[in-house]
């Protein structure tokens, strides 16, 4: 049996594959959303304004609860 020969990780493979599975998964609106509404910041969901809404929402809610 010939064994695999480990070559080293440059990402250029899992970024070709992920480019061409998002043209065949994702409507063109959906690519544009992804492009234009995603942050580089990697917390919360990548920075979505609507799950940082959610979670403050739900923080200030429980707070208030604890303090009544």
């Amino acid at each position: 049996m010939k064994q695999a020969v480990e070559q080293p990780f440059d990402g250029t493979a899992t970024k070709q594959l992920e480019t061409e599975l998002r043209g065949q998964e994702l409507s063109p609106r959906e690519l544009e959303i992804l492009e234009k509404d995603v942050s580089n910041a990697e917390y919360h969901h990548l920075g979505s304004a609507r799950i940082l809404d959610g979670i403050g929402r739900g923080f200030a809610e429980a707070m208030r609860k604890l303090v009544d």
